[in-house]
């Protein structure tokens, strides 16, 4: 059972931060992207 348990939070822990690296990239891409239009 312990190997379940471990498993489980292994895999949320894995997806969180696959979660805030694709947010901080597609926040600084849309910040990227807006300063572009600014600029033009």
């Amino acid at each position: 059972m312990t190997g379940i348990w471990v498993e489980i939070v292994v895999s949320i822990a894995v997806g969180f931060v696959v979660v805030v690296i694709l947010g901080t990239v597609v926040i600084w891409e849309a910040n990227y992207i807006a300063k572009g239009k600014w600029r033009s």
